[in-house]
């Protein structure tokens, strides 16, 4: 399990806050190509979806985020202020929208940032790096390479 996983697995299952209150949710569309929506749950879960399911919002996959990621999302939007003003758009490239809902202590934030954005794209690439532990199971599944059965 990876550094800081096993504390936030405990905490989740026993239905604990370890995000300090936060929840996020990202609904990531390039127009035509690509979809995915990732949520942050504050009891430390990630759950993803993509393509169909991510418009449809039925998320198909679910896991812990480590105690890093999480520390690293906090620290992030807190660094940007996103609970106190919105991210500016760029506009480019065209078709790229990231849909953004955030809650802490009662307060709920949602904005829409059109085109790449360096501090949006900081927290997509977070957010898709932890959801990308949906595949290991299947990848420990494949042979080495070079083995022969």
């Amino acid at each position: 399990m990876p550094a800081g996983c096993a504390t936030t697995t405990a905490a989740a299952a026993a239905g604990g806050d370890v995000t300090g209150g936060l929840t996020v949710e990202m609904y990531v569309a390039q127009e035509g190509e690509s979809y995915a929506r990732y949520r942050v749950e504050n009891d430390g879960v990630l759950r993803f979806a993509g393509g169909r399911e991510a418009q449809d919002r039925k998320f198909t996959w679910s896991g812990p985020m480590t105690g890093q990621e999480i520390a690293d999302l906090r620290a992030l939007i807190a660094e940007h202020g996103w609970l106190d003003s919105d991210p500016p758009s760029t506009g480019l490239p065209e078709g790229l929208t990231c849909e953004i809902r955030l809650r802490q202590a009662g307060r709920r934030r949602s904005f829409t940032v059109r085109g790449d954005n360096a501090e949006v794209a900081a927290v997509r690439k977070l957010l898709a790096t932890a959801a990308r532990r949906r595949n290991e199971e299947f990848l420990r599944r494949l042979p080495i390479p070079g083995e022969r059965k």
